[in-house]
């Protein structure tokens, strides 16, 4: 084998076997496996069994000039995130929203403290949400969310995204170190109110599902190797 070889054979498999647990949950989710950094709970048993509930920011959209809303995935993860809250999972909640753009506000804040109000007729005290503001994409996500949660002394979290998002926000997750259970935002919802089936089906068709999926499917397998998922946050670097 010549040096050209040999360091190419490095280069593939060197990676994954160096980090034998990030390419084990990373296939594990490419076979449609549910993974996890953090057991699941008996939620109906304990009171706050995790430390916060996070939600991975899903992008805005301009309704009208000046005027931001959630997206519709993130909408999904905002009120899941708000059933989960009022079903006491956690304490806090912290609101990956990221790096926003000139006239935009914590409108994800805004949105959960409208949902948690409509279920509750209450708002969730101030000091119980935690926004952070500079990640860029799901990578930095984590990469934020670790460093919140070494300043707070928080240890354990439930990851409330959606379905198609799940895996990789764990991978990363797991990656940082982080304690991290996922719940799907689809499944809170639809527990809360079993008539949102079909509007959740009429979302994901209209957001082209099957691609997401393709997409998502992609950047778990490129992070066998890039584990710390510098390639796509230099990509997003690039978009923002």
């Amino acid at each position: 084998m010549n040096i050209t070889a040999l360091l190419l054979t490095i280069a593939v498999v060197g990676k994954p076997f160096l980090e034998r647990e990030n390419t084990d949950l990373a296939l594990q989710a490419l076979a449609g496996n549910q993974i996890q950094c953090a057991n699941g709970v008996d939620t109906l048993d304990q009171r706050y069994p995790y430390d916060a509930i996070v939600v991975p920011g899903a992008g805005l959209i301009e309704k009208s000039k000046g005027v931001f809303v959630p997206s519709s995935f993130g909408e999904m993860r905002l009120e899941g995130a708000a059933i989960a809250y009022e079903r006491e999972l956690a304490p806090a909640i912290i609101l990956l929203e990221g790096k926003m753009n000139p006239g935009e506000e914590l409108v994800d804040k805004k949105y959960i403290q409208k949902i948690y109000k409509g279920l509750t007729g209450k708002t969730v005290p101030d000091n119980q949400i935690i926004v952070e503001t500079e990640s860029i994409n799901t990578a930095t996500n984590m990469e934020k969310l670790k460093k919140i949660l070494t300043d707070y002394g928080l240890k354990k979290v439930v990851i409330v995204t959606n379905e198609f998002h799940e895996p990789r926000s764990i991978l990363f997750a797991c990656k940082r170190g982080i304690a991290a259970y996922p719940l799907s935002a689809e499944d809170l919802i639809v527990s809360q109110n079993p008539m949102s089936v079909q509007a959740i089906h009429i979302v994901n068709e209209s957001r082209g599902k099957q691609d997401i999926n393709r997409k998502e499917a992609l950047e778990i397998l490129l992070a066998i190797w890039d584990t710390e998922g510098w390639v796509p946050t230099f990509i997003r670097s690039l978009e923002k």
